[in-house]
């Protein structure tokens, strides 16, 4: 739908009124240009001609991210007709991106002082949302217990110019061309194979040992560190599972003493320390023999994982065919490039050669969109963080104002999933859990649908929906949890295309009520009632 058409709904809101009024009486000239055309524009001050050029280009390419939507915001600001559009605006922009610290200060300043004088600020590069997983104690087995460490927070330490990673962009097919770029950055020693879509990177040579892995993990049978609680469904296969349906390959907890081996992180940073009961096997369904759970580890030898990147990247051409035809999203028309770390601690490595970045503490994965790429602890055996993140790509290139809940929620449903004919369904995983451990002070799904990224991300202090104490893992558990239970009820994507044609609000908190109450047919009190009584059945709490 486009842009005309969304703000001329009626739930659209007054200021959206004005933005039709602008793009229906515009002038034609100017309505091919380009945004680095636009950019310069709204850079020399020229607001009105950027404004008009801005709205035109959202309306023509569908593209609706940051940089875009702050342009309108402080464009409208700045003229006096509009200025009231334009301080409404930025509540659309706080409420559905994910913004660095320094990105919210510089909106919410602007948003506070909307003026026709001054010139905007500047907008500086983004951080990626990072995945980070759970912290185990013990060596596995029933006993062992978990900590979730929380989503934290990333920032930039060695900013990299933007033009740099637009170099890093390769048309699919210039493998030659992306091979030699990331071998320039990381290396001639880094192992890179080739799939249709992406470029599976392995940063250093894997040695081929077995056994535990001292304070960096769990190798795999080939010497390849597990990841963290990775899991994604195999590339079916007839001789090991049932007609059109395939078997569930979760990785092994890592080593009690993985956290050791990453950088020390500053305080603000810190994991979280809320413990949840010790896991249990999955109890949503039987598991195949050859099958791994989160206690039991790796499947034996000769079960069928898969033995190479190449196998990998397969899968992961499956994901990308999946979350094409079911929520439609666009192709990508870059390669990807997928990085491959061998231990815990080298994402920190990886993240600040590549992107100039320090991730969040506890991080087992990122993608990290300029350059179209993924970085993850993660091997052949076991590699569900790229299910993860392979989804945040690839939605935000036409879906870019996505809200976190569902941002998250959605990519981590398939973090652990298995493919059931043309279908790919997200299963039972160990963000059970920790819900399950933390449920009395789960945010309710009310409140949850309110929440911008700092409130997802960052709970505490936030939300006065929380309990005190409240973490970040058992915000993201409980949209993780939500998602798999619309899955379930066959409302996951009528959702999802309901926010992704919503108009633009000045309130979109209030709007995403409204809008769930009305895809769902029922208020969102008893929606979250259903919700316990379907959770609380699998997932008893003691």
């Amino acid at each position: 739908m486009s842009l005309k058409n969304l703000i001329a709904r009626k739930r659209a809101g007054s200021f959206a009124v004005v933005l039709c009024a602008l793009l229906i009486g515009s002038n034609p000239a100017g309505a091919q240009d380009s945004l680095p055309q636009i950019a310069d524009s709204w850079e020399k001050g020229r607001y009105e001609n950027a404004l008009e050029a801005l709205i035109k280009y959202r309306d023509r390419t569908g593209q609706r991210d940051l940089q875009v939507d702050y342009m309108i915001a402080t464009s409208a600001c700045r003229l006096a007709a509009h200025k009231q559009t334009g301080s409404k605006f930025f509540e659309w922009i706080l409420y559905n991106y994910n913004l660095s610290d320094e990105n919210r200060q510089t909106i919410e300043t602007e948003r506070a002082r909307c003026s026709m004088g001054a010139m905007p600020g500047t907008l500086q590069m983004s951080v990626p949302a990072t995945l980070v997983g759970v912290r185990y104690l013990g060596k596995g087995g029933p006993d062992f217990g978990a900590k979730p460490s929380g989503n934290g927070t990333s920032a930039v330490v060695d900013p990299i110019a933007p033009e740099v990673f637009t170099r890093r962009l390769f048309q699919l097919g210039h493998w030659s061309e992306a091979e030699s770029a990331i071998k320039q950055v990381l290396g001639q020693d880094v192992l890179v194979e080739r799939a249709e879509h992406f470029m599976l990177v392995t940063v250093t040579p894997v040695r081929t040992t077995s056994g535990q892995g001292g304070t960096e993990g769990t190798r795999g049978e080939a010497g390849e560190l597990v990841g963290v609680l990775n899991g994604m469904a195999n590339v079916p296969n007839a001789a090991q599972n049932a007609p059109n349906r395939s078997r569930t390959v979760q990785a092994a907890p890592p080593n009690a003493n993985a956290a050791e081996a990453a950088p020390q992180q500053p305080a603000a940073q810190s994991s979280p320390t809320k413990t949840v009961p010790p896991q249990s096997p999955l109890t949503s369904q039987s598991a195949p023999s050859c099958a791994p759970s989160p206690v039991q580890g790796p499947p034996p030898p000769g079960c069928g994982k898969l033995e190479s990147k190449e196998e990998v990247g397969k899968a992961l051409e499956q994901y990308l065919s999946f979350y094409e035809a079911k929520f439609g999203m666009k192709p990508p028309q870059n390669l990807i490039s997928v990085y491959f770390t061998n231990s815990y601690g080298e994402i920190y490595t990886v993240a600040r050669k590549l992107h100039g970045i320090s991730v969040a503490g506890g991080s087992v994965g990122y993608s990290f969109a300029p350059d179209q790429s993924m970085v993850a602890w993660a091997s052949s055996e076991a590699y569900g963080t790229f299910a993860h993140e392979l989804f945040h790509l690839v939605v935000h290139q036409n879906f870019g104002d996505i809200p976190a809940w569902m941002d998250e929620g959605i990519a981590a449903l398939y973090e652990v999933s298995e493919t059931r004919g043309n279908e790919i369904v997200g299963l039972d995983n160990w963000r059970g859990a920790i819900l399950q451990g933390g449920w009395s002070g789960r945010p309710k799904l009310r409140d949850l649908v309110q929440m911008n990224r700092k409130m997802f991300d960052q709970p505490r202090g936030n939300s006065k929906s929380l309990v005190a104490g409240e973490d970040e893992a058992l915000v993201h558990a409980t949209a993780r949890y939500f998602m798999l239970y619309l899955q379930e009820q066959g409302k996951l994507v009528p959702l999802y295309k309901a926010f992704q044609e919503r108009a633009m609000s000045a309130e979109p908190a209030n709007q995403a009520i409204l809008l769930t109450e009305q895809t769902l047919g029922d208020s969102m009190e008893h929606v979250d009632e259903q919700f316990e009584k379907w959770f609380l059945k699998t997932h008893p709490v003691r």
